[in-house]
């Protein structure tokens, strides 16, 4: 399909199939064109083919998708992949993986098959990928007969994977990749190893094209091409410090190998007349010579034959005529025994029997045990594309650790929208209980985990768990955010129901409607009440609550305690007031009470005078009463004194007169 670029700005100088440079544009980037386009250069206008334009910018420094407008037919058409250019010194330049191929491969879901054809210059690269793999319809890769330049640049892919099969049965994408010829035209032999290594590290399978017989010519020319990219090629890891994994060989990373052969004198019976198969064949051609003659050549031939034996160990081979020719396809037989190897079979029948068995057992691009999705080959390429700008060896390990890297943050990121989607539905509940957000989180954690490491089980641990430990810390913050989110959440509607519920306590309060602080408070606490019963079960809304009653309080206290003290302050008032009025009738109290004391004090003097006269006389009475006592009680002492005497005498006359009486009764009774 003819596609139309139009560039936004800019004036053209330069030729066509060379570096065009534009001055003042509105891009910087490297342009690939696919199919015909109508290219302007100066003064000069035609038809270009699909060729290498390198846009140099002088002012500008980032692309604008406006500025480069791609229309196509929206059929299948062939895309740049990766641009090579040459340096003056003849070294390769890779410009980049270019973006139409980001896009399209990074799209591709899923294991995929990638089939790159690859040989000599004009060998009919293009023509196989079209009659074989290619849909019906459509045109296919450019083919031109021009024999002085080629007709590809670089490496090319088709806009549409085709669906094939893995040996499993599994359904894999299979992409196409069509090569710059080998050998062509001015290229250099440094750019045809950066090729054929680039072909062959990006592809599961490989169809290797070439003209004339499996000799021992073909098969040097093959192992050249293999043995320069096996020099350019380290297997194990330079910088892998935190796993080192186990020794590989570059035989480990081979794509299969389809050698595809136009030899027009095909012999397909051995000397005894016994038909072989295209693999016989190939094992034939591989067989080690056994000349005479020559012995260097045969030793170099017998380690070039080894080496591709080592190197491919599933290899098969494709007779064909060339396919360009279209008397070709048009010679049937009329023996119709089938087969793949049949020599009966026409070539399109061989044609459609290749497809068939390629789309079948298509081979799953795998890397490290790993299978390969189209934004990984993206992945990869980038990394040997980078390799090849700084004229570095291609270094499997290490480019396998840079896909890791970028897979892992890219599986990481999606942990973390997995994360984020568990708890979209959650957000618009916020505030929830401490149990039901640490449930939520949990899972929320266990599918951006499970996640990552279904996406991670194929790359290398060593980096899963390096990315696994960053998804770890990224979802604890991410955690931590929901939490602070969970509690702003609850201290706002917390703080938007209380403003509500005390409103009116506020106003009353304001409105100096309490009498005393405990009205207010008896208020307060029903309010408080009213909010615990409304308000969401949640930490911060208590911690709201607690902070708000506690200013709440703190403000009515000072509110009633201002009132409290103005009162005082009156009533202080009034009392020193009184206390000064009370002062003054003291005062003139005072001053009465002092003259009447004094005239008090006068007559008090007076009658203590009076009195003192009296106890005078009272005390000389009493003196004289005294005696009077005194004597009287001597004479009363005397006179019974007397009457004691007379009494005792008495007494003892009468004892005697009873002891007479006595004895004489005692007498009376003897007798």
């Amino acid at each position: 399909p003819e596609v139309r670029i139009l560039l936004a700005a800019g004036e053209y100088s330069g030729r066509v199939c060379d570096d065009l440079e534009i001055r003042n544009p509105a891009v910087d980037c490297l342009l690939l064109a696919s199919s015909e386009r109508i290219v302007e250069c100066g003064e000069r206008k035609g038809v270009g083919r699909e060729e290498e334009m390198s846009f140099r910018s002088l002012g500008s420094e980032n692309v604008r998708d406006e500025d480069l407008v791609v229309e196509d037919s929206g059929r299948g058409c062939p895309l740049p992949f990766i641009n090579i250019g040459n340096t003056s010194s003849g070294r390769p330049r890779v410009a980049a993986v270019t973006e139409a191929a980001k896009r399209l491969l990074s799209n591709i879901e899923g294991p995929i098959c990638v089939v790159s054809s690859i040989g000599l210059f004009k060998s009919g690269k293009s023509s196989v990928l079209n009659r074989v793999l290619l849909p019906s319809g459509e045109d296919g890769f450019h083919v031109d007969s021009n024999d002085d330049q080629p007709c590809t640049r670089g490496l090319w892919v088709w806009s549409e994977p085709i669906k094939a099969q893995a040996p499993d049965g599994t359904e894999v994408s299979m992409i196409l990749v069509d090569c710059e010829g080998l050998d062509g035209g001015s290229s250099f032999q440094e750019r045809d190893c950066c090729i054929f290594s680039l072909s062959v590290l990006l592809s599961s399978y490989i169809i290797y094209n070439s003209v004339g017989a499996l000799a021992d010519d073909a098969v040097e020319t093959l192992w050249r091409f293999v043995h320069g990219m096996a020099n350019s090629v380290q297997v194990n890891s330079s910088k892998d410090d935190e796993e080192k994994t186990e020794q590989q060989s570059i035989a480990d990373f081979m794509p299969k190998l389809l050698w595809a052969f136009r030899d027009e004198k095909l012999q397909r019976k051995d000397e005894h007349g016994r038909q072989f198969s295209s693999r016989q064949h190939l094992e034939r051609a591989l067989e080690e010579a056994t000349r005479e003659f020559g012995a260097d050549k045969v030793q170099n031939l017998n380690k070039a034959k080894a080496g591709l034996k080592h190197l491919f160990p599933d290899r098969d081979c494709f007779p064909a005529v060339n396919l360009t020719d279209p008397e070709a396809s048009r010679q049937e037989s009329p023996n119709k025994s089938g087969g793949l190897d049949s020599s009966v079979l026409s070539l399109p029948r061989r044609l459609a029997a290749l497809r068939e068995a390629i789309r079948k057992q298509a081979e799953v691009k795998t890397l490290f045990g790993a299978e390969l999705s189209g934004r990984m080959l993206v992945e990869l390429a980038e990394e040997l594309v980078t390799a090849v700008n700084n004229a570095s060896p291609f270094n499997i390990a290490d480019a396998w650790i840079e896909v890791c890297d970028r897979e892992c943050a890219g599986h990481m990121e999606e942990g973390v929208r997995t994360f984020a989607e568990s708890l979209s539905s959650l957000r618009p509940q916020l505030p929830v209980g401490s149990s039901d957000l640490a449930s939520a989180h949990q899972d929320a954690s266990a599918a951006a985990m499970s996640a990552f490491a279904l996406s991670a089980r194929d790359l290398q641990a060593g980096r899963v768990r390096k990315y696994k430990g960053q998804l770890e810390a990224t979802l604890k913050a991410a955690w931590e955010k929901v939490s602070a989110d969970n509690w702003k959440a609850g201290a706002y509607r917390g703080r938007e129901l209380l403003r509500e519920l005390y409103r009116p306590v506020e106003e009353k309060l304001h409105g100096n409607e309490y009498a005393s602080f405990s009205d207010y408070e008896r208020d307060r606490l029903k309010a408080r009440s009213a909010f615990l019963e409304q308000a969401p079960r949640h930490q911060s809304v208590l911690s709201v609550l607690h902070e708000a009653m506690e200013d709440a309080v703190a403000s009515a206290a000072t509110r009633f305690i201002t009132k409290a003290t103005v009162q005082a302050q009156d009533v202080q008032y009034r009392l020193e007031e009184e206390v000064e009025n009370l002062r003054f009738d003291l005062k003139q109290e005072r001053a009465a009470s002092e003259g009447a004391i004094s005239a008090l004090r006068d007559k008090t003097a007076q009658q203590e005078a009076w009195i003192s006269a009296i106890k005078t006389k009272e005390r000389e009475a009493r003196e004289t009463a005294a005696n009077d006592k005194e004597r009287h009680a001597q004479q009363l002492l005397d006179v019974g004194q007397a009457h004691s005497k007379a009494l005792a005498e008495a007494l003892q006359e009468r004892d005697e007169a009873l002891r007479a009486r006595d004895e004489a009764n005692n007498t009376l009774h003897i007798h």
